[in-house]
């Protein structure tokens, strides 16, 4: 008899470990966090989703994934976070989010660093969250959604990398390296900015918004977060290491143009100074790849007019950047890594930016290494 209690009583011990687990509809799970900052006040946004719907068996039909965003205010954001708790209905877990969005007055108002703060100090909070900033407003940026009735995961918002690796436009910052480069001397950080576009995809004959980058965000210590057009920064992709693939124009004589797939940048930069500037000579060596063909063309003119048009580029990104007292090209941080000594005289030791920031000698050299899969048409009439 004795032996049978015993045996109970284990039995009892071992089953008491799971009385407080919960099941996935019990939980509200945050997948992304909206900040923003209105009259002196922190607003706190909130997307849930329903993972019951993510994860639906293979062949089920999709029914249209529902989004709720919650929103809460407070003196701090610990406090915004709190109020949104007063009606959660259920326990809320932070330990699912996978991207921050900061609007551009929370940017302006300098709040990231608290914010960065509350985060590293609440436990279901990780570091490896995706980064964005934004001039929208927060409620409609979580309530666009991707394509056929997915969640919110499967958009740029949370998942960028699927698209960077076909269209390298800009390249996606986790949290961790977003916090790490705002702590680096002389660093500008360029956060990518999220938009909305309705004028690309349609539903059913109506527009259907989607997610994109559209710019980015630079922003150097404690001064204001400045907002460049994407369409100004081309030539900040091709100094991109990380560019896994993005088209390049290159047009020709006789109204002949070529489109080239460029990938695999490897970029050499050197900061020097001469006199109160400071110049940032680059050294840029890229493949190309013909993708599409207009006309006839002479292979050395390709690429000589093709290597034209990166030094441009990186001209012309330079200059816009410039005019907006940004420095894209992270002249100053390569002086402090590279020359500290000197980085620190033109700088009193960080206190202030060098007195002029100039781009130097630009070299870009082209590998064309393929033609796709016909070869390519000379220009030569007698070549067979």
């Amino acid at each position: 008899m004795k032996r049978v209690v015993v045996m109970i009583s284990c039995f009892a011990a071992l089953l008491t470990g799971c009385w407080d687990t919960k099941n996935i509809q019990d939980i509200n799970y945050v997948v992304s966090v909206g900040i923003d900052y209105k009259d002196e006040r922190y607003v706190v946004y909130a997307q849930l989703t329903d993972f019951s719907n993510v994860a639906k068996q293979q062949g089920t039909p999709r029914t249209n994934a529902p989004i709720w965003v919650g929103k809460g205010e407070g003196a701090t954001v610990s406090q915004a976070i709190q109020s949104l708790y007063e009606t959660s209905q259920q326990h809320v877990f932070w330990g699912h989010v996978s991207s921050f969005v900061f609007t551009e007055s929370a940017l302006q108002q300098g709040i990231t660093a608290e914010v960065i703060d509350n985060i590293s100090r609440f436990r279901e909070m990780r570091y490896t969250q995706w980064a964005y900033g934004t001039k929208e407003p927060i409620e409609k940026l979580f309530t666009t959604k991707p394509f056929f009735n997915l969640s919110p995961l499967s958009s740029i918002l949370n998942e960028p990398m699927s698209t960077y690796n076909q269209y390298s436009d800009t390249q996606p910052i986790r949290l961790h390296r977003f916090v790490s480069d705002l702590r680096e001397p002389g660093k500008t950080v360029l956060l990518p900015s999220l938009g909305i576009d309705d004028e690309v995809w349609e539903k059913n004959n109506k527009k259907d918004p989607k997610l994109f980058v559209d710019g980015l965000f630079a922003i150097k210590g404690d001064a204001d977060a400045i907002w460049l057009e994407l369409a100004e920064l081309t030539g900040l992709i091709w100094l991109d290491e990380q560019t896994k693939i993005f088209m390049l124009s290159v047009p020709l004589e006789r109204e002949s143009e070529v489109q080239l797939s460029m990938t695999k940048p490897k970029v050499r930069t050197k900061a020097r100074m001469s006199g109160e500037t400071l110049y940032l000579d680059v050294d840029l060596r890229i493949r190309g790849r013909i993708v599409e063909m207009i006309g006839t063309f002479d292979r050395d003119a390709l690429i000589k007019n093709a290597e034209e048009r990166l030094r441009d580029d990186i001209r012309k990104t330079f200059e816009y950047a410039a005019s907006r007292g940004v420095d894209v090209y992270q002249a100053e941080h390569e002086l402090y890594r590279e020359r500290f000594r000197t980085w620190s005289e033109a700088t009193s030791r960080g206190k202030h930016p060098p007195s002029k920031v100039e781009l130097g000698d630009v070299r870009a050299t082209v590998n064309l290494t393929n033609s796709g899969m016909y070869k390519a048409k000379s220009s030569d009439p007698h070549e067979y």
